[in-house]
């Protein structure tokens, strides 16, 4: 018997995160594609089964990257993908728009300045406040030896691990294909990256958000590719559980990552939510929509700030070019409900600092993560602003008027030759302008609290009357499990997403023919459980 953790709500109420004990490699094949002894949905319907105190149950899952778990089966040129990424730090990736002086590329930290996120502005005009905001930075931690490393800001007595639990947040690094050592370390240089002299860029500023503010670095995962549900959940409960002491509160989160879609996740997010805590999270990336390409999770929760891309030239970070035999990387969008709470920064051709270089700042930092922490800067410079204000109110209350002062100051442009119905898609609620949103007063703006977050799909409830549904319909949490995995396996699947046309097209709207087609693919998927094969081959969905 092998142990491995799940997540479990009890009929009697409570849900927590459990080490369980499970047989290995006794679940017989029954559909097609590549059979996985080992899969853990079918683990968690077995525990389910055999614990009749349990309701929902949810496996912890690995590689929630949707992306990476596609992108790795993308043939590699021979001309290296990582050495098309790794462009000269002092130089912008051509592939996307950059400053140009004379014709020739104009090397500066354009992102702050007022004519793009205004976030150089927006942090001088509060040099005189008294009011301490903390950031909680979910990421693969720092370098404490690097320039833009901000340490008279860091709460060293606060930081965590999650990984190996040294009680160090620092970046170790971790070497691999698309592992990402010292993401987190060029996030946090966006974020509130030190004072730094970089004359190749005419630049001697802090980076970052740097006055009477805290940072409380939280080393979640080795890489952005590879980490497991479990790890945002304690990590977020772990920021909870400091809020209740103004000496510890942290009222800002920034996570430049994200994944599939997990109760677990939703869950806590609720309960961040109600204490008010505001959370930023990155829509992701794909490449060229080889891989999903609309926004991951936490991201798209409703109660969740998504952090989209938008060009140095205010055209969205979304286009179809190739490197040699792969797909340049472009940030994630849609479906349009999704973006309700979305707003776009500046990315890719900004500012990112590189690990274990001691000083190197690059001008080609890229991806929707260089886009999430502008936007947490930006909340909690305004936190910082109008503190009195905001300490007054109800949690939700807080992060609704941050959202709407965010929402309602953002520029609505888009570059010429796209509509307004393409800025919204791409862009959300706009593009963010930090300075022009500390001039809205939290008094001036209207709120309401969002609906709880939840992860529901229609599959079963379609076929209602069927034998499918007769088999489920009295076990509402057997129903749910069920439809968390077709949920993420949506995430994973590109051609999922294209059948359901980017996830713009409801699963009852498609054509019968179409309906098959989503049958066929799931049982062709070596993700997909045996339990889930069984229930549409059992009863002739497909």
């Amino acid at each position: 018997m092998e142990k491995q953790f799940f997540y479990v709500n009890k009929k009697q109420g409570g849900s927590s995160y459990q080490s369980i004990a499970v047989n290995s490699g006794n679940f017989e094949s029954v559909a097609k594609g590549q059979h996985s002894p080992d899969n853990l949905w079918d683990k968690a319907h077995e525990i389910k089964k055999n614990n009749p105190d349990l309701g929902y149950v949810e496996p912890d899952l690995e590689k929630q990257n949707p992306q990476a778990e596609s992108v790795k089966n993308i043939s590699r040129p021979e001309t290296t993908f990582e050495s098309k990424i790794a462009i000269a730090e002092d130089e912008y990736d051509p592939n996307w728009p950059f400053p140009e002086k004379e014709g020739k590329p104009d090397k500066m930290i354009w992102h702050v300045n007022d004519d793009h996120a205004g976030l150089r502005s927006a942090w001088l005009s509060l040099d005189k406040s008294s009011n301490t905001v903390r950031i909680a930075h979910f990421d693969t931690g720092y370098d404490p030896e690097h320039s833009t490393f901000p340490k008279a800001n860091i709460e060293f007595g606060l930081q965590k691990n999650f990984v190996e639990d040294n009680g160090s947040a620092e970046d170790i690094g971790s070497e691999g294909w698309l592992n990402q050592p010292g993401h987190g370390v060029g996030t946090l240089s966006i974020l509130a990256g030190a004072l730094v002299d970089l004359p190749e860029y005419h630049y001697h500023d802090f980076l970052g958000i740097h006055h009477q503010i805290k940072i409380l670095p939280v080393r979640m995962s080795r890489s952005v590719i590879l980490w497991k549900n479990k790890a945002f959940v304690e990590a977020l409960e772990y920021v909870i559980s400091l809020y209740d002491n103004p000496e510890t509160r942290c009222h800002v989160v920034t996570m430049s990552m994200g994944g599939m879609p997990s109760k677990a996740w939703a869950d806590v997010i609720n309960r961040a939510y109600d204490k008010g805590i505001f959370i930023v999270a990155a829509s992701g990336d794909n490449f060229g929509r080889l891989t999903p390409s609309t926004l991951v999770y936490p991201a798209r929760f409703n109660r969740v700030v998504a952090a989209c891309g938008v060009c140095y030239d205010f055209s969205p970070y979304v286009k179809n070019v190739t490197l040699g035999n792969v797909k340049i990387m472009e940030g994630n969008f849609g479906p349009g409900k999704a973006m309700d709470f979305s707003i776009a920064a500046f990315t890719p051709n900004v500012s990112w600092a590189v690990i274990n270089t001691g000083n190197i700042v690059s001008i080609n930092g890229a991806g929707t993560s260089s886009a999430t922490p502008q936007i947490a800067a930006a909340a909690a410079l305004y936190y910082q602003k109008y503190f009195d204000e905001l300490e007054k109110m109800e949690g939700w209350q807080k992060i609704e008027t941050i959202r709407a002062a965010m929402f309602t100051s953002a520029s609505k442009t888009i570059k010429k030759g796209y509509s307004d119905k393409d800025r919204e898609l791409y862009f959300g609620n706009g593009i963010l302008q930090a300075r022009k949103m500390l001039d809205v007063r939290p008094n001036s703006v209207t709120i309401k609290k969002q609906d709880i977050s939840v992860l529901r799909w229609p599959f079963l409830k379609l076929i209602t009357g069927t034998a499918v549904f007769e088999a489920v319909q009295d076990n509402e949490d057997e129903m749910a499990m069920f439809e968390m995995e077709i949920l993420q396996l949506i995430a994973k699947s590109a051609a999922l997403q294209k059948l359901l046309d980017h996830e713009e097209t409801p699963f009852n709207e498609l054509t019968d023919k179409d309906q098959k087609q989503f049958y066929g693919i799931l049982l062709e998927m070596p993700d997909a459980s045996n339990s889930l094969k069984k229930l549409i081959m059992d009863n002739h969905l497909f």
